[in-house]
């Protein structure tokens, strides 16, 4: 059978987290999708409700955990074009716009290693259900909220980055770029 989590992030201890990861999908009658996050003691499992609220086409808004395990960025596959900074350690949740643009998801793809950088792609959400999609790079800086393009990194048409790469050095990026992968430096 299946385990139901009845706590929620909202509910349990603050903290620290190690992962999250979402499970469920509607494949059985009155099965929904979760989103839980682990934390860091390894032992306490939690809902993680602002990923389910964000919920589309019976996936939960995709996430990522900041470096230092604080931070919880959920964004969206349906057309917000906006992705919420949730604190783990305060409960405190930020929502950031990335674009004005109509029609589109956002998808965090990682963090720098001393989480104050957050990287995401802004792409079509009538593309929402396939994760391979590429999108537009963008970087929020944590503390501020404030959105702007990755410097070397272009934006073509629809956008055509995939995934990103981060490394200790914070002028470092490596971008899959059509399947490539680049190096780029920046500020």
């Amino acid at each position: 059978g299946y385990e139901h989590f009845p706590i929620s992030a909202s509910w349990s201890p603050p903290g620290r987290v190690l992962f999250s990861y979402q499970f469920g999908g509607d494949y059985e009658f009155l099965d929904w999708t979760r989103h839980i996050v682990v934390a860091a003691d390894g032992r306490t499992v939690r809902k993680l409700p602002i990923a389910e609220e964000r919920t589309h086409l019976s996936s939960t808004g995709p996430t990522a955990v900041s470096p230092d395990g604080r931070i919880v960025a959920v964004g969206t596959n349906g057309w917000s074009g906006d992705v919420v900074l949730a604190a783990m350690d305060s409960r405190d949740e930020r929502t950031v716009r990335v674009t004005a643009a109509p029609q589109r998801s956002i998808r965090p793809l990682g963090w720098s290693m001393d989480s104050r950088t957050l990287y995401v792609i802004d792409y079509d959400a009538n593309r929402a259900g396939d994760r391979s999609f590429p999108g537009f790079l963008r970087r929020i800086d944590a503390a501020t909220a404030q959105v702007s393009a990755v410097p070397g990194v272009p934006d073509h048409g629809n956008g055509d980055v995939y995934t990103v790469g981060t490394s200790d050095d914070p002028g470092r990026l490596l971008v899959e770029h059509l399947h490539v992968v680049v190096q780029t430096q920046h500020p």
